[in-house]
């Protein structure tokens, strides 16, 4: 499997992920916004990993790149790619698929639990109830059109979403 992974600060890595996938022989590239702006060509990739950064999705005039960032996402997912979003990541993902990312009510920093949504859909990701994370945001973002909610905290109902 080609995973290409879209990085946007040099301390956002993959983490325990890059272990998961060398172990079921993954090949990862990663495109660094922080060194190049570019965005890449994604046809010879079969899943988009997009981690986080400080920036916000908002930032379109400051970050120029994102807009077709956000364009590039929404191709993968209409290509039927696997596409997984990590803090800046999911927000990324939920405005390509038309949701509305703003300022969250309460900040959200350091080493804070998430914990499963409850639903009755049967196909949705599973995890660790509760599941300890790191945490550094501002900004939540409106749970995208036919979606199930997966994720929440405390400080932030919307953590996490699922398509597919």
């Amino acid at each position: 499997m080609e995973i290409l992974v879209f990085q946007h600060h040099p301390l956002e890595g993959l983490g325990t992920i890059k272990h998961w996938l060398e172990s079921h022989q993954a090949s990862i590239t990663y495109h660094k916004f922080f060194e190049d702006r570019s965005i890449p060509n994604i046809d010879d990739y079969d899943a988009l990993i997009i981690m986080g950064g400080p920036m916000s999705v908002n930032d379109e005039e400051e970050h120029p790149w994102i807009t077709d960032a956000v364009k590039t996402i929404k191709r993968a997912i209409n290509s039927n790619k696997k596409v997984l979003g990590i803090c800046l990541g999911a927000q990324l993902i939920a405005k390509s698929l038309g949701a509305i990312v703003k300022p969250n009510q309460h900040k959200e920093s350091g080493l804070h639990p998430i914990s499963p949504v409850e639903t009755s859909n049967t196909d949705v990701f599973t995890f660790p109830n509760p599941l300890n994370v790191i945490h550094w945001q501002s900004q939540t973002f409106d749970i995208p059109l036919n979606a199930a909610h997966i994720a929440q905290s405390e400080a932030c109902t919307n953590q996490g979403f699922q398509m597919g």
